[in-house]
């Protein structure tokens, strides 16, 4: 079996920078809670967590590849099942729940349901950006994007992997993020619009940060004294202080493009397991993957859906910062409900393998 299907150790550090990414981007949403968007809302930055997501996201798609030396463009299919699957299961059921309580709460009829449910089938497969939503169906989850961004994207990148390394390490990965950030702050594009060039430079970040991380590796860092995995903590820590105190009070600014540097900064340290802050995050952090999964997908729900619902029938829900606390304690409450199903099912799932294996007996022979 190839190294890359081998079951992987996950990072608890990147872990819990994955659930606070996360939170930050729910708290980012509450501002389209009112409308009109309810400004003072806390981290005004919100939506630079994606790109820590596009980096992440390169950086696993290179060592896929780096752990698989006899791989080939073949290969790529089964790459990008490996990873989609287990987001499928969460984003198709959260969708889909998400779409059936609209159109019971808009009490839409039967076959108009259903038609929009039709319509929306390539939102459901993470083809959005691909531009074949249709914009009169159900517009569900609008970060969801990401994921259809980098369902696209990653073939492509794979397959420039596939094709030359030295050159994507070389040159591809270090200049196509300067060249398509460089094009974005020349025309005043934010890093809030969601596109698939975004997605491009992010993962070639992600390359980066896999060089970084694999150059720390190798480190001594005896070179820097006693206190050389201290010192790359600071660094760490330093960064990612630098990047919440700048999502929480700023946004939309050319600074954005400060915070994607230092999110490389983040990941490349991490990820190397060389600061000493890396053995204080317990082993159990990692069990919340699932549970971040679900939170990023089913927080649309809570925030179009249940909370108006709320806001209709509890006149003390008008208060914004009520209605704030309230989403956040129901995107938490909704995504630890999907989590606990989810694995239920897998976990029936198992059941059905093993019971259908010890059925039918022992191989002959």
């Amino acid at each position: 079996m190839p190294v890359s299907l081998t079951k992987q150790s996950r990072n608890a550090e990147i872990d819990f920078y994955r659930l606070v990414m996360t939170l930050i981007v729910i708290f980012h949403h509450s501002r389209y809670l009112t409308d009109p968007a309810w400004l003072e809302a806390p981290f005004p930055g919100g939506y630079l967590p994606v790109e820590f997501f596009f980096i992440l996201s390169g950086y696993f798609a290179v060592r896929t590849v780096m752990r698989s030396p006899e791989a080939s463009y073949e290969d790529i299919p089964r790459w990008m099942w490996k990873k989609f699957i287990p987001i499928l299961k969460f984003s198709l059921a959260i969708d889909v729940v998400h779409r059936l309580l609209y159109s019971v709460m808009m009490k839409m009829p039967l076959v108009i349901s259903v038609k929009e449910l039709i319509r929306s089938v390539y939102d459901l497969f993470f083809l959005r950006m691909a531009g074949f939503v249709n914009e009169q169906s159900i517009q569900y989850n609008q970060s969801s994007w990401y994921l259809s961004a980098i369902f696209l994207v990653l073939p492509f990148f794979f397959a420039a992997l596939l094709m030359n390394k030295k050159l994507m390490f070389g040159l591809i990965a270090p200049l196509s993020p300067v060249l398509i950030y460089g094009y974005q702050v020349s025309n005043g594009i934010s890093l809030a619009t969601g596109t698939l060039i975004r997605a491009w430079g992010g993962v070639c970040l992600g390359a980066v940060a896999y060089a970084l991380s694999e150059k720390l590796k190798k480190e001594e860092l005896t070179k820097f004294g006693w206190g050389g995995g201290i010192l790359l903590s600071l660094v760490e820590l330093a960064a990612m202080a630098c990047v919440l105190l700048y999502m929480f009070f700023y946004g939309f600014d050319r600074l954005d493009y400060i915070v994607v540097a230092l999110f490389l900064v983040v990941i490349s340290i991490a990820m190397s397991k060389k600061a000493s802050i890396s053995g204080a995050f317990p082993a159990g952090v990692t069990k919340i993957q699932d549970f971040v999964l679900a939170l990023y997908l089913g927080q649309a729900t809570v925030g179009s859906l249940f909370i108006p619902w709320l806001r209709a029938r509890l006149p003390w829900m008008e208060n914004i910062v009520v209605q704030l606390w309230i989403y956040i304690v129901l995107c938490l409450l909704y995504a630890l409900v999907w989590t606990v199903l989810i694995r239920l099912l897998d976990r029936a799932a198992l059941g059905r393998k093993l019971m259908k294996k010890l059925v039918s007996g022992p191989p002959e022979g």
